[in-house]
């Protein structure tokens, strides 16, 4: 179940990125028309300028509503996340328990392995036989 909701997570995280760069491709495309063919710079220039103003404008909106920079790794991560925790709420994947319960089996592989061998610490002989007899 996790593995389906990570991988629609990342589909939708994926759309939207590739979606952001079609956005921009193709105001890219419409302002060197409308620069080149149809108006001049002159005209244009504002126009760029207030386009540009407002995209600062919604990254400092992005920046007030989540309190994080407008950095494009962390925007898609955090779309993923929304994706990822939207899915797991409609087919009642428990998230929380289940980060504990990575974090319990995390914790156990550490323990194993530092029980299995403690000379692996490079202690002195006496610090290693006190924490395998502590555990």
């Amino acid at each position: 179940v996790r593995q389906e909701l990570a991988t629609r997570a990342e589909k939708r995280t994926t759309f939207i990125v590739y979606s952001g760069l079609a956005y921009m491709a193709l105001q890219f495309g419409l302002f060197a028309r409308l620069t080149w063919w149809e108006y001049s710079w002159d005209i244009m220039e504002p126009v760029t300028y207030f386009t540009g103003y407002a995209m600062s404008m919604a990254a400092y909106a992005y920046f007030i509503v989540t309190r994080q920079e407008y950095v494009y790794q962390d925007a898609a991560d955090r779309q993923y996340l929304l994706g990822f925790h939207k899915k797991a709420k409609k087919v009642k994947f428990d998230v929380q328990k289940y980060n504990f319960l990575k974090g319990q089996i995390y914790q156990c592989e550490v323990d194993l392995k530092r029980l299995r061998d403690p000379l692996q610490l490079h202690l002195p002989m006496k610090d290693a036989e006190d924490i395998t007899r502590d555990n």
